[in-house]
């Protein structure tokens, strides 16, 4: 086996942070490109209840998903029993997949970012598992405001940012194309 053969079985660190549109889909590119090539891949969904077409997909390749499925309002529209549920089953998915990362040679925590900075997943739990995550595991994390401890432990850092976004004109979300 050549030098790049090796290369690909070392897990490396991935952010998709920044402002624009994208960062949920450059992780699910990558996951369907690692199913695709016989990987297995845990999908781990922060803050995201409402149904999303890229999820059955997902599934039907062999990914595992772990999401808030019910819980489908944005954060800051839940009120503070659903706000506990929220965080209840955010750890609980991350938990899961701390328990089962050897099982997986991709994981994915879509909206980490905004997991950790309302405070919803333990600073100090994501950074031990970021240092100990299984060797060959890939990890991607994604989402807007990414903190710099986890920037910083990257070794692909990309920044989407948004030039234009239709939703500065009033155009909401479409299914099929935001969800």
């Amino acid at each position: 086996m050549g030098s790049s053969d090796n290369n690909r079985f070392t897990g490396l660190i991935q952010v998709y942070t920044g402002d624009g549109k994208g960062k949920t889909t450059a992780a699910v590119g990558a996951a369907v490109r690692f199913t695709g090539n016989g990987g297995s891949v845990l999908f781990v969904q922060f803050l995201k209840g409402r149904p999303s077409g890229e999820l059955d997909i997902l599934k039907r390749s062999g990914v595992t998903v772990k999401r808030q499925d019910g819980l489908e309002k944005f954060y800051s529209a839940m009120s503070d029993k659903e706000k506990e549920e929220c965080k209840k089953i955010t750890n609980e998915n991350f938990a899961f997949a701390v328990k089962n990362a050897s099982d997986f040679g991709m994981i994915i925590f879509d909206e980490m970012a905004a997991a950790l900075n309302r405070n919803l997943l333990d600073k100090k739990k994501v950074i031990d598992f970021i240092k100990n995550k299984p060797e060959k595991t890939e990890l991607i994390l994604t989402g807007r405001n990414m903190p710099s401890f986890i920037t910083d432990a990257a070794d692909y850092h990309s920044h989407i940012s948004a030039k234009k976004h239709p939703f500065t004109r009033g155009v909401s979300s479409r299914k099929g194309i935001e969800y």
